[in-house]
């Protein structure tokens, strides 16, 4: 695989369709913002991100997991707007157990594409059952 700096996207013959660019928000939970601060945050950091990139979408947006509930559910409501919007192709997240899954779920309209999280050999195939909660749900989890 090539990896590209940021600005070679814009400055090379590399065509923009050949390359799956994946991004994520964190949710700075440490700072405990409001949902509408932090739902506010994740157009700050697409856009951001994408101007740094120099393109007008990214593949994947992903969204990082927060020990509170509103916070990510204003969150994920921003980026399924981000997304209605062609700012993305489509929606993950990094590291949700199932009760943060279960969360999310209850009030999103969109279910994410992805849970992108830490696996190793010795969690077994399927840590807690977390992949057969979310895959019997549509997630995919890598």
């Amino acid at each position: 695989a090539r990896v590209l700096q940021s600005s070679s996207i814009t400055r090379s013959n590399v065509n923009r369709r050949s390359v799956f660019l994946t991004t994520k928000v964190e949710t700075k939970w440490e700072q405990s913002p409001s949902p509408t601060v932090a739902a506010a945050f994740v157009r700050e950091q697409l856009d951001w991100d994408l101007a740094a990139l120099g393109v007008d979408y990214v593949d994947m947006l992903m969204l990082r997991e927060s020990p509170d509930c509103l916070v990510m559910q204003a969150m994920w409501a921003e980026m399924e707007r981000e997304k209605r919007e062609g700012r993305t192709r489509a929606l993950g997240v990094v590291n949700y157990c199932e009760g943060a899954l279960r969360c999310l779920l209850s009030t999103a309209t969109e279910r994410p594409s992805v849970n992108y999280l830490q696996l190793h050999a010795g969690m077994g195939p399927d840590p807690r059952g977390l992949r057969s909660f979310g895959e019997t749900r549509g997630i995919r989890t890598f």
